[in-house]
C-alpha cells in the first residue's frame, strides 16, 4: 500500500503541487498498479485514502494531501524505491526545489548514499572543474564562486547583505549540505561581526541609503571582496574550500564503493 500511495504525488509537477482531480488520482493509481504488477479497485483504494487512513482529503471538486510533509515523504520514499535511472531523472527535478521543500532531506534521512551518489558527487565535480580547481581552492577559484553564487553586494548601516543568483544548479545549497554530510566546515581569518563592523556603517551612502555593488564588476583584487572571501559564512573561501574538502572525501567513498563491488563479484 504504501508503494502505491508513494507513486501518487511523484506524478504532480513538483513536490508543492499539491491538488489533482479525482480522475487524475485514479490514474495514478493505475499507473502504479501496472509497475508493481498489483491488481484491485483503484477508486476502493482512493476511497480508504480518503476515509480509513486520512492521507487525502477533498477540497472542493479536487483531492489533496491533508498536509504537504505527507507529500514529501511520500515523493521521497518514490525515489528511494525506484531503479537508479528514476532516481536520476526525479534526482534532477526535485533538487530545483531544494530550498523550498524537504523532499532532498527526507530522502537523506532515508537513504544518505543516494543524495552522496546521485546529487551532491556529480554536481560538485561539475562546480569545481567550473571553478578551475584540480588540487586547491585558491582566492581567485573563491572570487569566481561567489561572482556564480551571487549577483550583488549591499553594505547597509549595520549589515551586510547578499542577493543570490537565480540558478538551476543550486550551489550555495549544494555547498551547505556537502559540508554538513561531511563535516568538513572551517572558519575563516575574518570574523563576520568584523567584516560587518569594518563595511556595513562606512559602506551606506551619505544620504543614509544602500550601497550596493553588482559582483560582476568585482575581483578577487578588489579589497571589499577579498575581505569577504577570508570572512566565515557560505560565501568566504573557507567554505569553498569546506566543499572540496567534501568531494574529496566523496570520490574516496565512491572508489571504495565500486572496489567492495568489485570483491564481491570476484573482478
Amino acid at each position: 500500500a504504501s508503494k502505491i500511495s508513494a507513486a501518487i504525488p511523484q506524478n504532480l509537477n513538483s513536490a508543492s503541487a499539491s491538488k489533482m482531480s479525482n480522475v487524475q488520482a485514479l490514474q495514478f493509481i493505475e499507473k502504479a498498479k501496472e509497475r508493481l504488477d498489483l491488481n484491485f479497485p483503484s477508486q476502493a483504494y482512493l476511497n480508504d485514502l480518503m476515509s480509513a487512513t486520512c492521507l487525502l482529503v477533498e477540497d472542493g471538486l479536487e483531492i489533496m494531501f491533508t498536509h504537504r510533509s505527507f507529500q514529501e515523504y511520500f515523493v521521497a520514499q518514490y525515489i528511494v524505491l525506484s531503479s537508479d535511472e528514476v532516481q536520476l531523472k526525479l534526482l534532477d527535478r526535485y533538487w530545483r526545489y531544494v530550498n523550498s521543500d524537504s523532499v532532498i532531506d527526507l530522502i537523506e534521512e532515508l537513504n544518505p548514499e543516494i543524495i552522496e551518489r546521485s546529487v551532491l558527487l556529480p554536481r560538485l565535480r561539475k562546480l569545481y572543474k567550473q571553478l578551475g580547481v584540480s588540487r586547491q581552492v585558491g582566492v581567485t577559484h573563491a572570487a569566481r564562486y561567489f561572482k556564480l553564487a551571487y549577483s550583488s553586494v549591499e553594505f547597509r548601516r549595520e549589515s551586510i547583505g547578499f542577493t543570490h543568483r537565480d540558478q538551476p544548479d543550486q550551489i550555495v545549497e549544494l555547498l551547505n549540505i556537502a559540508i554538513r554530510m561531511n563535516n568538513t566546515y572551517t572558519r575563516g581569518s575574518i570574523k563576520l561581526g568584523d567584516l560587518i563592523a569594518r563595511y556595513g556603517k562606512v559602506g551606506a551612502e551619505k544620504d543614509g541609503s544602500d550601497r550596493i555593488f553588482d559582483t560582476s564588476t568585482m575581483s578577487y583584487r578588489t579589497q571589499p571582496l577579498r575581505d569577504i572571501l577570508l570572512s566565515e559564512g557560505p560565501f568566504a573561501m573557507s567554505h569553498v574550500q569546506a566543499g572540496y574538502k567534501a568531494l574529496e572525501i566523496l570520490e574516496k567513498k565512491n572508489k571504495e564503493r565500486f572496489e567492495t563491488l568489485d570483491n564481491l563479484l570476484d573482478l
